[in-house]
This record gives C-alpha cells, sequence and structure tokens, in this order.
C-alpha cells in the first residue's frame, strides 16, 4: 500500500471536516456595514444590544473521542466492498435527519473505505474517498441552502 499518498489524503479530509465543522458553527450576527455608526455622538441613542445564544460546540477533543467510538462501533458492519455503498447511503442519511454534516458522519465514511484498502486498489481508495468527501460537502452546502 502507498501510505505516502493515503496518510497525506487521509490529513487533509481530516482537516477539510474540521474547516466544516468550523464553518457550521453559529457565529454572532453582526449588523451590516452601513447600519454601524461611523461616528460617536454622547448625545446619539444606544442600541440595545440582543443577547445572543454561547456556541453549543463541544471540544474538540469530545469531538475525536466520539468519533472514533463511531468508527469502532461500525466497523463490523462494513466488512466487504458491497456493504460499503449501504454504510455511506446510511451517513448521508443520518446527516440529512440532523440537517447538518458533521465529522460524525464524514470521518466513520473515509474510516470505512480506507479500511476496505486492501479490498479497493490505493488509487480506487483515494478516489472514492474524494468522491464521498465531496458528496457530504455538497449535502453540506444544500443543507445550508448555500452554492458550491
Amino acid at each position: 500500500m502507498r501510505w505516502w499518498i493515503v496518510v497525506p489524503f487521509l490529513m487533509a479530509v481530516g482537516a477539510g471536516s474540521m474547516a466544516l465543522h468550523e464553518l457550521r458553527a453559529p457565529r454572532a450576527a453582526q449588523a451590516p456595514i452601513a447600519a454601524r455608526a461611523t461616528t460617536f455622538s454622547p448625545d446619539a441613542p444606544v442600541a440595545a444590544v440582543a443577547p445572543t445564544a454561547p456556541a453549543t460546540r463541544l471540544p474538540r477533543t469530545e469531538v475525536r473521542s466520539q468519533v472514533r467510538s463511531v468508527i469502532e462501533r461500525d466497523r463490523p458492519r462494513v466488512q466487504t466492498v458491497a456493504s460499503l455503498d449501504g454504510y455511506l447511503s446510511d451517513l448521508e442519511r443520518a446527516a440529512r435527519a440532523n440537517h447538518r454534516v458533521t465529522a460524525l458522519e464524514v470521518q466513520p465514511g473515509v474510516a470505512a473505505i480506507a479500511a476496505l484498502a486492501e479490498e479497493l486498489d490505493p488509487q480506487r481508495t483515494i478516489e472514492r474517498q474524494m468522491e464521498f468527501a465531496r458528496q457530504m460537502q455538497v449535502l453540506s452546502a444544500e443543507l445550508d441552502g448555500r452554492s458550491l
């Protein structure tokens, strides 16, 4: 197996997953630039600022442990290439049900494909991982109402 190809790709997919997670995190709303005051006047009324809900993000170590547990839990489900497509479809279905794509759907799919690298050839493994990552990226944009 050509680890010099697979390992950097998996690292890139992991970084992409983390980037997706960062993009999906709720952000505090900002007023448009035109609506912001450009000068200070002590007599100007002070606009009330609505409190924002704190971000409900898990610490990275907790997310990583959850991803590892999902990978270990689902490993017996994906023993052959024939069962891989069904598993990847289940991950997509779970993301749709949650109305967001997270590392808990992306990373187990990438790991399942990597686990079958002996049955697939290394090139096909990378292609499948890229296809799945792209499919989940498109799904994430669809669920956010964005276009790619």
